[in-house]
């Protein structure tokens, strides 16, 4: 299984650093796709405190639609939504109700919160 072999990496090869403690859920979108929120906590030199040491480890890109039509159409397709933000507040992810989701990524002091799409 994708999870199983990426919290190794995670907690026993420590590929982000020490890791000192970990939780995570996995939920399924509104699409159906399975996704997994992983929450670390690391050693203390190895934390990751500015923008700049977070995009150097975690990044995200579309897959290039002349090179790799298939890998583009699926991502368009299952992974892809907006936009968000005031471009569009009525967006799924921007509310829940009628109010702003508390499911927004975020960075606390010496806590990495990461959402990892399709590990399942």
């Amino acid at each position: 299984m994708k999870l199983d072999a990426m919290m190794s990496d995670l907690t026993k090869e420590n590929v982000l650093g020490r890791v000192l403690a970990v939780v995570y859920t996995i939920e399924f979108q509104k699409r159906g796709l399975p996704h997994a929120h992983i929450v670390l906590w690391l050693a203390e030199g190895d934390k990751l405190v500015s923008p700049e040491e977070i995009d150097s480890v975690v990044s995200a890109e579309i897959p290039d639609k002349e090179t790799d039509r298939v890998a583009y159409d699926a991502v368009a397709q299952f992974m892809m939504h907006g936009p968000c933000g005031e471009a569009n507040p009525k967006c799924p992810c921007e509310t829940r109700g009628g109010q702003l989701s508390a499911a927004k990524s975020t960075l606390t002091l010496g806590m990495l919160y990461l959402t990892i799409a399709d590990y399942l």
